[in-house]
């Protein structure tokens, strides 16, 4: 979860990508700098109960047949990711206020917390009586379900915000220090590990199939790499400003969305099939029985068919959804930013019936895409009327985003020094890519600086 966008006033125009120029101009760190509000993201589904966190510190259990609150309980600060899986009927949450909580599905009493020092976003995953997540701290944590007593933890170069994979006997993780990392998941021992090119924030687990991770980055890159070795088999382009989604396989190809409000579909050797855009930022989907929905932060939640063809949307008021939608006895469910759950009917999207949190006030957080900068490259001609049928059509021709000019002012250095004792070979950022024309919205994007030379 990259939480949303903020709107900005701009003139309405558009510039050709060949006379713009994408500059990098700091780090990416705004998941931390969200405040407290009635906003949910990601929930989970068990035994006729959702579960779900919520930005207004409260972690709530709703009777999905009564529709009637179970319990919910107050951790000390806002939280954000999705909660772990269900074990021994315990469940497991991260928050803001440097803890993980594990708690008793039947009453909602808590079992014990952890205290890692810094803000956790990392989803849980608990797998064999261990839970593992990641911190701010830049440890990878394992803990014991049943007293939270630490097992293991394992250093990496910067913060963890994405959500562990596990893995027959791997965990995998990235951090913000542009690495996605292997390790054993008994000891915590590093095996492996692979750099993109930008921070790794993935908040659903990474798709592995059939031997393959399917790995995305801020370098705006999808990556298929080996399980065992960590070696590339391919990359795919996808967007302008790095992605948060996992990838989902469906049927024999791969979907996957980013933060530019794309979302793509992909043949399993990675070469595109079609595109479907919204107005900003997708991060989850689900696909199920030839159809497939996602919110976006543009404040609607989308139905497309497995050819990106809209069969529907439902507006949300504002409030964009991040969550990945659930399947509830033929009801369609997803948590928005505007501070409710909802339950729809998935052949329409029409309203079967919605939960509110306990305040109406959504989160706020900085501006969206602050470490990125435009620039104008030459004049640009100002359009005062666009042509309806030639920018908004949703079938017009798609082209590659794939080859857009990207340079970097902003430069990083890690303390983190280990050596690893595989060989593996790590892929470096193409900071310098040529341009295909193609039209930008500039004011889709809510960019915090738009110079020209």
């Amino acid at each position: 979860m990259d939480f949303g966008f903020e709107s900005i006033e701009t003139s309405d125009f558009n510039v050709d990508v060949e006379e713009i120029e994408v500059r990098r101009v700091g780090k990416f760190d705004r998941i931390w700098r969200w405040s407290p509000g009635g906003s949910l993201t990601l929930h989970i589904i068990h035994d006729n109960v959702i579960y779900f966190p919520a930005m207004d510190s409260f972690f709530y259990a709703v009777d999905l047949n009564t529709r009637k609150l179970i319990w919910k309980y107050k951790s000390g600060g806002p939280n954000g990711s999705q909660p772990s899986n269900i074990f021994d009927n315990k469940i497991c949450f991260s928050s803001f206020d440097h803890n993980v909580y594990c708690l008793d599905i039947r009453t909602g009493k808590e079992m014990w917390r952890f205290n890692t020092g810094d803000k956790l976003y990392s989803k849980p995953s608990i797998e064999d009586g261990i839970v593992y997540f990641g911190s701010k701290t830049g440890y990878l944590y394992a803990l014991n379900v049943e007293d939270g007593s630490l097992v293991w933890k394992s250093k990496v170069g910067s913060d963890i915000a994405s959500a562990p994979v596990i893995y027959n006997e791997k965990i995998m993780i990235g951090s913000f220090d542009w690495y996605w990392y292997c390790f054993e998941k008994k000891t915590g021992k590093e095996m492996w590990r692979f750099k993109t090119g930008g921070e790794i924030l993935i908040d659903l687990p990474a798709t592995v199939h059939k031997g393959i991770v399917y790995v995305t980055s801020h370098d705006s890159y999808l990556y298929a790499l080996d399980v065992e070795t960590g070696k590339e088999k391919w990359r795919f382009r996808i967007g302008m400003f790095g992605s948060n989604s996992s990838a989902v396989v469906y049927k024999n190809f791969l979907l996957t969305a980013c933060r530019d409000g794309y979302l793509y579909a992909l043949t399993m050797d990675g070469k595109e099939k079609w595109r479907f855009k919204t107005d900003n930022m997708v991060i989850s989907l689900t696909a199920h029985e030839g159809k497939i929905y996602f919110g976006s932060e543009d404040g609607n939640f989308y139905c497309i068919d497995e050819r990106g063809k809209e069969l529907w949307r439902i507006s949300l008021g504002g409030g964009g959804s991040y969550d990945c939608p659930s399947f509830h006895k033929g009801m369609l469910v997803f948590g928005s930013m505007n501070c409710h759950l909802y339950v729809v009917d998935p052949k329409n999207g029409e309203e079967i019936w919605r939960f509110s949190t306990s305040t109406k006030n959504p989160s706020k957080g900085p501006p969206n895409h602050e470490q990125f900068e435009v620039i104008l490259k030459k004049e640009t001609h100002i359009e005062e009327s666009i042509s309806e049928d030639k920018y908004k059509s949703k079938n017009e021709k798609s082209v590659s985003l794939s080859d857009y000019h990207v340079t970097s002012e902003y430069t990083t250095t890690s303390e983190y020094k280990q050596k690893s004792d595989y060989d593996t070979s790590f892929v470096m950022f193409e900071q310098v890519m040529e341009v295909e024309s193609w039209t930008l919205d500039l004011e889709k994007f809510n960019l915090p600086s738009l110079k020209q030379r």
